[in-house]
């Protein structure tokens, strides 16, 4: 389990990558918001950066679906970590930002506790559905009486993991909202950053931020062509 300081500011940062995909990404001059469809801890990986200190990245978005409110439903496979999907996603219904919500939930319950918060009578894809669509998710409270957290965080994680997707937070940015409330209204700061922006601020601008240009060298000729750094980025190979 990670202390509670330390897990607000990474998933404060986990709640950014998230949102930035919700965010969506352009394709032919269409806005497609991206479903991750597999949050859960191994998932998060933790890098250390000389500046910012600890920075969480969200990574596989092998099974990632591109999402649109007004798309007509199609027939879904059910995809995801079992114990960590949502009981419309195992149900295949059409991906939701939501969904991720609800996994991000299980995600934030097992940081701080080291247990799920949902435990199926059967360790069968029948027995994860019915627990994911049926049984009530155990309480903080219950599984580590002697964690200390603020409210509005036990709050924020019993909402996420709502049966009614309509229940939930209804986008990442609430959650993020939340977070970073609770970072701000602590008496730890970060001591590498000033009291005044912090690391997700920080990233905040650096992946949000506007677009902006950089010469590069053409290949076939001395000049200098024009060409934005999201272009850049898709010619290099891994």
């Amino acid at each position: 389990p990670l202390e509670v300081s330390r897990f607000l500011k990474l998933m404060a940062q986990v709640c950014s990558g998230l949102q930035s995909a919700h965010q969506g990404v352009l394709i032919e001059n269409k806005l497609y918001c991206v479903v991750h469809r597999d949050i859960k801890p191994s998932n998060i990986f933790i890098t250390h950066n000389q500046s910012l200190g600890e920075i969480a990245k969200v990574l596989d978005f092998g099974i990632s679906d591109l999402f649109q409110r007004n798309d007509q439903a199609k027939e879904q496979l059910a995809m995801g970590t079992l114990a960590y999907s949502s009981g419309e996603q195992l149900k295949n219904q059409p991906p939701d930002p939501r969904s991720d919500i609800y996994s991000l939930g299980i995600t934030m319950f097992e940081a701080l506790t080291g247990q799920l918060p949902i435990l199926p009578e059967q360790q069968t894809l029948r027995g994860w559905v019915d627990a994911h669509c049926h049984q009530q998710p155990r309480k903080i409270s219950e599984v580590a009486p002697r964690l200390q957290i603020p409210k509005a965080l036990d709050e924020l994680i019993q909402s996420c993991l709502a049966k009614d997707i309509e229940k939930r937070p209804q986008n990442i940015g609430e959650c993020l909202n939340v977070l970073k409330s609770l970072i701000a209204s602590s008496n730890e700061g970060l001591a590498s950053l000033s009291s005044e922006e912090s690391v997700e601020d920080i990233l905040d601008g650096i992946i949000n931020g506007p677009e902006f240009s950089t010469p590069i060298l053409a290949s076939n000729s001395t000049k200098f062509s024009e060409v934005s750094l999201t272009d850049q980025a898709w010619r290099v190979s891994w």
